[in-house]
């Protein structure tokens, strides 16, 4: 008898808080006057301990804690830890996350990202994350890294581009990405 591949040998996760990974999400206002744009971008700066727990800092106030055994991911806020993303799901789960967000697994697919791993690719919905439509294993979200929802209207989250060391691995926006000014 063949045998049949059906992709990993291994049901672990990916990880998502690798120490070379960087993230761009742009951030677009049209409605503001003068139209505001600008990029977010996030990276690994190091470990901090709060009480017993370690978390990984990723720039703008960002702490995270991953879990590889059961592949979630959290994240440290003022009102405590709360989920940021469960990759370890199947098709018809509902799992509560940060900001009180409510989302729905609706199917799961994979796509092979530029580093050549195959990643699943988890398609959500949910009554209050507007322009949510999935979340990629050891990438993010379609809004960004940990972006998950965005209010009615503007302003409009994207993620733009993520890079593990000099390799594009996910998006199709890298070539956009600013990564320093000069004063003229």
């Amino acid at each position: 008898p063949g045998l049949l591949w059906l992709g990993r040998l291994s049901a672990q996760t990916l990880p998502l808080l690798e120490e070379d990974r960087r993230w761009t999400v742009e951030y677009a206002d049209p409605v503001t006057l003068p139209p505001e744009s600008y990029q977010l971008h996030y990276q690994y700066q190091g470990d901090t301990l709060i009480g017993a727990t370690t978390y990984r800092r990723f720039g703008y106030g960002t702490l995270l804690r991953e879990v590889p055994a059961t592949g979630k991911v959290y994240r440290l806020l003022d009102s405590g830890e709360c989920l940021l993303y469960d990759f370890d799901v199947a098709a018809g789960d509902t799992l509560q996350l940060c900001e009180d967000l409510e989302v729905r697994i609706d199917s799961i697919g994979s796509v092979t990202t530029n580093d050549l791993i195959e990643r699943r690719k988890y398609f959500v919905s949910s009554d209050n994350a507007i322009h949510l439509e999935y979340y990629l294993e050891g990438i993010g979200t379609n809004l960004g890294f940990v972006e998950w929802s965005e209010p009615i209207g503007p302003p409009f989250l994207s993620l733009m581009c993520v890079m593990e060391g000099e390799l594009e691995i996910y998006g199709d926006r890298c070539d956009e990405v600013v990564t320093s000014l000069t004063e003229l």
